[in-house]
């Protein structure tokens, strides 16, 4: 038993570092490496983030499994229509397994592991969103502007994405990156408020567990 909490400790905590990489260190490398760099690191995110679910732990591994296939395969035969079906499976997976992780947030006893769930489920829900706009700006280009500049698949990539939904999902809001469409002003506004809820519900659970811990403690 202590063997298998320390499994998902390990776990959890990788997927965060992961989360951390592919927003923070790999926008920082070359562009010539930039994209396999997103590929591999996307490929491991899946496989770790299926392994953080407790409960029918095999028939999310085998889903992640198929999902990591089938990216690689969409990457080596380049194909517009096929990568767009792909990211949107990719989307409703890390969303998935976001709201699988907010679950265990609630029935988990307050410790390390369920804040870092915390920030796992967090982190994923944003990368979910970082997918949905890439979908958005390839069905229906310049739904963004980058500095007053439509926003194109060819200009856009998963660092230009990921700012402009991080940045929107904390509320910061620089202006650098703006929607031009209805289409992208419904996106920017489910964003905003998804991250506001979010940490809203979560910090309220959280508090509320610590709470009810001390109160036992002090019985």
């Amino acid at each position: 038993m202590q063997s298998r909490i320390w499994y998902f400790k390990a776990n959890t905590a990788t997927q965060v570092f992961i989360c951390f990489l592919l927003l923070f260190g790999i926008p920082l490398l070359p562009e010539f490496v930039r994209d396999e760099a997103y590929l591999i690191t996307n490929v491991i995110l899946i496989f770790v983030s299926a392994t953080l679910v407790q409960h029918h732990n095999k028939w999310y591994v085998g889903t992640a499994a198929v999902l990591m296939l089938a990216r690689v395969i969409t990457r080596i035969f380049h194909n517009e229509s096929v990568v767009l079906v792909e990211d949107l499976l990719t989307v409703l997976f890390f969303s998935w397994i976001s709201l699988v992780l907010i679950k265990q947030v609630i029935k988990r006893p307050p410790g390390v592991e369920t804040i870092l769930e915390a920030i796992a489920g967090y982190l994923l829900l944003g990368i979910s969103c970082t997918f949905v706009m890439g979908a958005i700006t390839a069905i229906y280009p310049g739904s963004f502007a980058l500095n007053a500049i439509p926003l194109t698949i060819a200009e856009g990539d998963f660092g230009v994405y990921s700012y402009f939904v991080f940045i929107t999902y904390t509320t910061v809001g620089f202006g650098d990156i703006l929607p031009v469409n209805h289409i992208g002003m419904a996106f920017a506004k489910f964003v905003a408020m998804s991250g506001q809820i979010y940490i809203s519900v979560i910090i309220a659970i959280l508090i509320g567990k610590y709470l009810q811990a001390g109160k036992l403690n002090d019985h």
